[in-house]
């Protein structure tokens, strides 16, 4: 079984909210010159709709952290997990910041916590999982222990 995990996008909200509207400008431009349209929807759809993304494996006791570019094809490689590794559980805070012609700036921040799995001698491989408390974040650490059976 294949369990899939979204986890971010890479441009940020601003940055993805920018890409579906570079994206509709594309649609409409697309009747008035094919060219331009055909360019703005491709960018609009790479800044738009790219995430990264985790699958994990349960029967091939497999990993790949990817990012799907333009929302469709997956780009990442697999990794055989080994009993040696370790899953931690990390806070991750993320701040987003734009301005306007105003001046004035529009500041998101996420705080989230991580799962990430790790070699033996710590070195982070991929994160696996994010979560928004603690306690779902244990619960999610268990059972991906359970099902990988690593420590």
């Amino acid at each position: 079984m294949i369990i899939k995990n979204k986890l971010d996008k890479p441009f940020g909200p601003s940055g993805s909210f920018a890409g579906l509207v570079i994206f509709s400008a594309g649609m409409g431009i697309l009747f008035y010159s094919p060219g331009f349209g055909i360019a703005f929807i491709l960018l609009g759809t790479f800044v738009g709709f790219t995430y990264s993304l985790t699958y994990i494996n349960t029967d091939k006791k497999t990993i790949r952290y990817a990012h799907k570019i333009f929302g469709i094809f997956p780009l990442g490689k697999w990794v055989h997990v080994k009993p040696s590794m370790k899953i931690l559980l990390r806070r991750s805070h993320q701040g987003f910041r734009s301005y306007s012609y105003s001046n004035r700036k529009l500041s998101i921040h996420q705080v989230d916590y991580r799962l990430v799995l790790t070699d033996y001698n710590g070195n982070e491989i991929a994160e696996l999982k994010k979560e928004k408390d603690t306690k779902e974040a244990e619960k999610s650490r268990s059972m991906l222990r359970d099902t990988l059976k690593i420590n």
